[in-house]
């Protein structure tokens, strides 16, 4: 399950990636700018390598998860974009498709369910993506706050299942 709740996460934080890299650009940038008086240039140069292998560590990211949804069959990728990349509601997609939001939700968990298995048994393993994100508090901020959120309606409804992709 925590497999599914971070790759929710992750799929989350997918369309700020681009807003994310500019930004690292942009640092980079500023710290080579004002990269004058009593700032030591290896220290310049350690900051810009750590935002560097940021850097690399989102675009491999980016690209992994465009493998995926290209992978897994078209109709669940239009339900995993529009839910995630175009941060669209059960209701929004439910008005769209013309359906219930019950429909939705079950569209929506058997899309995210057959990016996961493809995604983890094709791309990269549980461990190493958390190896890969581990620095990136943002994403592992948002994994947290969706599993604490997990436990407490499982807590809540302990006899029945409770989802991730509401």
């Amino acid at each position: 399950m925590k497999e599914k709740i971070f790759i929710r996460s992750v799929l989350e934080a997918y369309p700020f990636f681009e807003t994310v890299l500019k930004k690292i650009d942009k640092i980079v940038v500023l710290k080579g700018v004002n990269s004058y008086g009593y700032v030591k240039t290896l220290d310049i140069m350690q900051d810009v390598m750590a935002l560097s292998v940021r850097k690399q560590k989102i675009i491999k990211l980016k690209g992994l998860i465009e493998d995926g949804i290209t992978n897994i069959s078209p109709q669940n990728s239009k339900i995993l974009m529009l839910r995630f990349f175009d941060r669209f509601t059960i209701s929004d997609l439910a008005n769209l498709y013309k359906t219930t939001p019950k429909v939705v939700y079950r569209l929506c968990k058997n899309a995210l369910k057959e990016f996961c298995d493809y995604f983890y048994s094709k791309i990269i393993n549980f461990y190493d993506l958390t190896l890969l994100l581990k620095d990136e508090e943002w994403i592992i901020g948002k994994y947290k706050k969706h599993l604490n959120d997990f436990l407490l309606k499982r807590s809540k409804f302990s006899n029945s299942y409770a989802g991730i992709c509401y």
